[in-house]
């Protein structure tokens, strides 16, 4: 019975060392790719509407509205309010 133990551990070994060396071959690969430009009008109006359509479709509105004090306090936290000037 020891043995699918010991083949489990060195499974997940194996795998956690070529997901730690995975991001250091890929500096290494990338730079043979031209480089990749992408219009930024072709995201504002083609790729972010369906996005953010698609997640105010699955967005539970009760927990949005118990969300919305956290993301209030961390924009006051971000941005500070302007003083009167």
């Amino acid at each position: 019975m020891p043995q699918p133990k010991r083949n489990t551990f060195f499974v997940i070994l194996i795998l956690g060392l070529l997901s730690a060396i995975g991001p250091f071959s890929i500096d290494m690969y990338l730079p043979g790719f031209p480089d990749i430009a992408l219009n930024p009008e072709l995201v504002l109006v083609g790729i972010l509407p369906p996005l953010l359509y698609v997640a105010a479709l699955q967005t539970s509105v009760p927990a949005f509205r118990r969300q919305i004090r956290v993301a209030k306090s961390a924009k006051d936290a971000i941005v500070p309010p302007k003083k009167p000037s």
